[in-house]
């Protein structure tokens, strides 16, 4: 399955699976830039990312280094990820925590009913 806002030849340190959809803004941390600050005098670090498949990554997040994101995992806007996510969890914060199930988010989902624009706006002004 194609995935969406990512060109993953750009990304030679990162594996990203089937499925990942990528918002807006969002920044893939392979490297830093002490060897620059430094002079040269502390080594290049590369690091790598890892995602699975069927991943959500909201507008605005970055994921810093050496880190994995399992399978079916949602990250919302703004969060910061520097440690291993655990597949089947939505994620959310700085730095990112588990705050909720991706089983519990897709049933709710499937009970979703579309609207047209109209009455979406008469949704929100009745609020």
């Amino acid at each position: 399955m194609k995935n969406y806002g990512i060109n993953q030849e750009s990304f030679p340190t990162n594996r990203i699976g089937d499925n990942v959809k990528v918002s807006a803004n969002v920044t893939f941390v392979t490297h830093d830039i002490f060897h620059i600050l430094f002079n040269g005098d502390v080594p290049y670090y590369t690091g790598c990312i890892k995602i699975g498949n069927n991943v959500l990554i909201g507008t605005n997040v970055t994921i810093l280094p050496n880190v994995r994101i399992g399978s079916n995992v949602v990250i919302g806007a703004g969060a910061v990820v520097t440690k291993d996510l655990e597949g089947g969890c939505i994620y959310a914060g700085v730095t990112a925590k588990k705050i909720g199930s991706f089983d519990e988010l897709l049933e709710k989902r499937k009970n979703y009913v579309f609207k047209d624009v109209t009455s979406v706006w008469e949704d929100f002004e009745r609020k």
